[in-house]
């Protein structure tokens, strides 16, 4: 089975880059060439996709804590 993602190692060292957005290796702290790191555009999707599911997260905490706690913020015991 074929690897549909490149690994990315740093040149100096040979580690493993981790995180393309940092711009130093974390093995050996050698400074990363730019080809190895994401670009500004990368970042920026990268960015705006993880907002998006902070926010996702953050409406569905909300959604249920009202569920919860109904919406006059009491907690609603279960009826025996």
């Amino acid at each position: 089975m074929a690897d549909d993602h490149p690994s990315y190692v740093c040149p100096q060292c040979g580690g493993l880059i981790l995180n393309r957005g940092y711009p130093k290796c974390e093995h050996c702290q050698a400074d990363l060439p730019a080809q190895l790191l994401f670009s500004k555009a990368e970042m920026d999707k990268n960015w705006a996709a993880y907002a998006a599911a902070q926010q996702r997260d953050a409406d569905q905490r909300l959604r249920d804590a009202i569920t919860q706690f109904g919406g006059d913020g009491v907690s609603n015991p279960p009826t025996p």
